[in-house]
């Protein structure tokens, strides 16, 4: 956690530096060269349109409005993933303004390689909601069959799925996956919902889930997806709260 820790803290200060060498030389140590940070309206690819990306927040959020941006201390590292909300706050009383989320594909030396960034809450999205209903709805599904043909339909057959047990690469081990899902949801008589607060940033999905039992919650858990060119998924990756 501590490796953790520091990149989360180097991250959340490059967007609070004044100088701009600084700038750009911590963003070459965080980003891969070929990395990309993306949210639902940007896309930046390469280390000269991050750096153009961040100076232009620097510009209008630090220094000519003051404020300044900490990590909410909530980081979560799985492998060659990490997630954590951020606060956009007003240092005279702490007043935080507005609050972030981001998730980090990372590479083999732990740099970025893709940061998905969004804003809380959620904005929700009807057609990426129903991708999240779609994707839940196989944890309900009884019929073998069925469910084999809905993971074909949404997976690509190279994909990859990573929860706490580990990992599960390609379609058969993903079906097996969401097969074992079903069977605990049949034994302990729960129905699995995806939330309405799915959000989209170039094809990184983010949403959250519940189980329920009786119309009560059972619990639940967050879900982030990445698609790939032909819109299916190409990497999911599974939280339980």
């Amino acid at each position: 956690m501590t490796d953790l820790a520091d990149l989360i803290d180097r991250y959340v200060e490059v967007w609070n530096e004044p100088d701009d060498d600084a700038r750009r030389r911590s963003i070459e140590r965080l980003w891969r060269p070929d990395g990309a940070h993306l949210t639902p309206t940007r896309e930046a690819v390469g280390y000269d349109a991050i750096v153009a990306r961040i100076s232009d927040a620097y510009k209008q959020f630090v220094r000519d409005a003051g404020y300044r941006f900490r990590s909410a201390g909530n980081a979560v590292g799985r492998r060659d993933v990490a997630m954590f909300n951020w606060h956009m706050v007003r240092p005279s009383d702490d007043t935080i303004l507005a609050v972030g989320f981001d998730f980090f594909l990372l590479d083999g030396q732990r740099r970025i390689q893709c940061d998905y960034q969004f804003t809380e809450p959620p904005a929700g999205d009807r057609v990426v909601n129903e991708r999240a209903e779609r994707y839940v709805a196989i944890w309900n599904e009884p019929d073998a069959q069925t469910r084999r043909r809905a993971v074909e339909e949404l997976w690509a057959p190279d994909a990859v799925h990573l929860d706490s047990s580990g990992e599960a690469r390609g379609r058969a081990a993903i079906e097996a996956r969401a097969a074992a899902m079903h069977e605990r949801l049949r034994r302990e008589r729960l129905v699995a919902r995806a939330l309405d607060n799915a959000d989209n940033a170039h094809g990184g999905v983010r949403f959250g889930w519940e189980l329920a039992t009786n119309g009560s919650r059972a619990g639940g858990g967050f879900e982030f997806l990445v698609f790939n060119g032909d819109g299916r998924i190409a990497a999911g990756y599974h939280f339980d709260q």
